[in-house]
């Protein structure tokens, strides 16, 4: 049971910049805005109707293909996680039985993630680094810390994030990527 939820549509494959929310009929709400009346005092604004449509639309194939993506999201992982256990340059943070298949956190034995997101973004291949609640900052995220990774790892981390399109050739292209760069870096 909860009183309310909020979900933003481009995480599921929907529009960016619309969200949905659901705000239980016994939960207190006193609107944000005061004097709006759409939504029922929710927000002010016209409704975005084409973008409500596309986020439920996207929503729907979500949850009927929720199954089938989080199995192609596994297979993935399990060889993400084959690869790094064969690789004297990186460690995959794995978070056990409680790891989301969608996204993989490695960490570098010799470079800054910054550097080597650098590297991949030359090849076209789109990884990130530390957190997504930490973007753009340069100290390294606390929950990364809290987590027990030092200083020094907490900077080496690279994240990667696979969906129902990613395919098995992109993971490899990715990996051979990664171990060219942390090389090529290694040696500076």
């Amino acid at each position: 049971y909860f009183d309310s939820c909020t979900l933003s549509a481009h995480k599921f494959y929907g529009p960016k910049g619309v969200g949905i929310a659901y705000i239980s009929p016994t939960a207190t709400f006193h609107p944000f805005f005061p004097g709006a009346t759409h939504q029922n005092g929710m927000r002010p604004g016209t409704v975005d109707v084409p973008g409500i449509v596309a986020a439920t639309t996207a929503a729907d194939e979500a949850i009927l293909e929720q199954k089938k993506r989080r199995a192609h999201a596994q297979k993935l992982f399990d060889q993400l996680r084959a690869w790094a256990c064969h690789q004297s340059g990186f460690e995959l943070i794995d978070g056990g039985t409680s790891q989301s298949p969608f996204i993989a956190a490695l960490t570098s034995s010799f470079t800054e993630g910054q550097y080597l997101m650098l590297q991949l973004n030359q090849k076209d291949i789109a990884i990130s680094t530390g957190t997504a609640c930490k973007a753009g900052e340069q100290d390294p995220s606390r929950i990364l810390l809290a987590r027990g990774l030092d200083e020094t790892s907490a900077r080496r981390l690279i994240r990667l994030s696979f969906s129902h399109t990613t395919t098995d050739k992109e993971l490899e292209q990715c990996c051979t990527a990664l171990e060219e760069a942390n090389h090529r870096l290694a040696k500076r």
